[in-house]
């Protein structure tokens, strides 16, 4: 059995997905809300890192469960993942199931567990809601 992590988040507008990463651990993308300033003050004149999306800065290794390769259980599952503009991790949720509650823990261990960056436009960081996919496949 293998696990596949999409590098990637997808982005939702408050819980709705426009776009999935085809990676494993997947991209997200943002439903910008709140911002702050790179700097915590006000916006500098000139920014050093124009816009960018939200990304994931290092991803957290996934494990299959011993009891889910005895059962082989495989499936994706997604999890929401809120950002604040700094980056760090506010909660996550399954938004959709693998089918295995067993998987389904695992996928949020490594949400919560991944490294974040958050996405920036115009010189400001913005929280946002997005989409994380584990994939747990079977070997075959």
């Amino acid at each position: 059995m293998n696990v596949t992590v999409t590098n990637r988040l997808a982005w939702t507008p408050k819980l709705m997905a426009l776009a999935l990463a085809a990676c494993s651990v997947s991209a997200f993308s943002n439903g910008a809300q709140a911002s702050t300033d790179l700097a915590g003050g006000a916006a500098p004149r000139s920014c050093p890192s124009a816009d960018r999306p939200a990304s994931i800065l290092r991803s957290a290794t996934p494990e299959i469960p011993p009891l889910a390769k005895l059962e082989g259980a495989s499936g994706d599952a997604l999890v929401r993942v809120d950002l604040r503009p700094d980056g760090k991790l506010e909660s996550a949720t399954i938004a959709q199931s693998s089918g295995n509650v067993v998987l389904d823990r695992e996928a949020l261990r490594v949400a919560r567990e991944t490294e974040y960056g958050s996405s920036v436009e115009s010189c400001h960081a913005l929280s946002g809601s997005y989409l994380y996919r584990v994939s747990f496949g079977s070997n075959t």
